[in-house]
C-alpha cells in the first residue's frame, strides 16, 4: 500500500508525537519507521515497491512522518516526486514560534555532537536553522504541486495545549472518523526534563551504525557522563536579526493560512 498522507514537518514541531497519537487508529497503517526519507531521493533511486515495504498492515489508510521534506534548501525536488506518484495525498504541516523552534534546533544539534558553535554563531553562519523556521518559503514549494486545501498547517503549540481539539481537527482534514486511543494524548513523546550533549564515545559510535536499539541502549548507559545543555538565551542583536529574518515570511505564512499564531514572538 502507499500512503494517503504525509506529514512533512517542520522539525522540533512535535511530529513525533502526532505520528504516535495517529498511528493508534485501528485503521490507520503508520509506516514501520517514522522517517522513511524516501522523497529526499533522486527519482533514479526511487522505487516504488521499496516505498510500498514500509507500509505493512491491516488498515484502511497510510501514513508517514518525514521532517527533513520541509527542508527545500538542504533536499530540493522533494514536492515534485512526491506528486509524481502520489499526486492526491494530503499533507499535514506543523509549525512553531519560528524563533523556539531554532532554540531546539540548536539543541537537538549540539546534544548529538553535530554543533560546537555558540547560538550566536550558528544563526549567523549556518542558514539551515533560518530556512527551516520560513515556513511560507518551505510550504511555496509544495503549493506548485499540490492545491491548498491538500495542506493543513497545524499550529504545534496548539497541539501541545489542546491535543484532542488539534488531534479531532486533523482526522476531520483526513476525513477518518477520529477513533483513536484517547487515553494517549495526556502523553509526551521525545520529551525531558534535560537535554545532555552526548559522549564522544557514542558520537563515534553512532557514525558505524544505525541500529536504533543498541544506540538507545548506550544513550542510557553514557547520559550520566553527559553535560547537561541548557536552551540558549536569545539576545538583544540576536533576537533583531532572527526578526530581520523570519518577519516577513511569518506575515505571508499568516496570510495564505488565515491563521495569527498568536503567542510567536513575530
Amino acid at each position: 500500500m502507499l500512503p494517503d498522507f504525509i506529514i512533512i514537518g517542520a522539525m522540533k514541531c512535535g511530529t513525533g508525537s502526532l505520528y504516535k497519537y495517529l498511528s493508534t487508529h485501528p485503521e490507520i497503517t503508520p509506516s514501520t519507521v517514522k522517517e522513511t526519507n524516501f522523497f529526499l531521493r533522486e527519482e533514479s533511486s526511487n522505487s516504488e515497491i521499496n516505498y510500498r515495504h514500509y507500509f505493512k498492515g491491516n488498515g484502511k489508510y497510510a501514513f508517514e512522518a518525514s521532517p527533513n521534506y520541509s527542508k527545500r534548501h538542504l533536499y530540493p525536488g522533494v514536492p515534485e516526486r512526491m506528486h509524481s506518484l502520489l499526486p492526491n495525498i494530503k499533507l499535514i504541516y506543523l509549525v512553531r514560534d519560528p524563533i523556539e523552534r531554532i532554540r531546539s534546533h540548536y539543541v537537538h544539534n549540539f546534544c548529538h555532537g553535530r554543533e560546537s558553535n555558540t547560538f550566536s554563531e550558528v544563526i549567523r553562519k549556518n542558514n539551515n536553522y533560518m530556512l527551516t523556521s520560513r515556513y511560507f518559503f518551505q510550504i511555496q514549494a509544495f503549493l506548485e504541486f499540490y492545491k491548498k486545501d491538500n495542506i493543513l498547517v497545524v499550529q504545534s503549540e496548539q497541539l501541545m495545549d489542546r491535543t484532542e481539539q488539534t488531534v479531532n481537527s486533523i482526522f476531520q482534514f483526513l476525513n477518518i472518523s477520529p477513533d483513536y486511543d484517547h487515553s494517549i494524548i495526556n502523553r509526551r513523546f521525545h520529551k525531558s526534563s534535560s537535554k545532555r550533549r552526548s559522549t564522544v564515545f557514542e558520537q563515534c559510535f553512532r557514525e558505524k551504525t544505525q541500529n536504533k536499539y543498541l544506540l538507545g541502549v548506550l544513550k542510557k548507559s553514557t547520559r550520566i557522563f553527559g553535560k547537561t545543555v541548557d536552551k540558549p538565551q536569545v539576545s538583544p542583536d540576536d533576537e533583531g536579526l532572527l526578526r530581520e529574518q523570519l518577519q516577513s515570511d511569518t506575515e505571508k505564512l499568516r496570510e495564505l493560512t488565515g491563521q495569527m499564531f498568536n503567542g510567536w514572538q513575530l
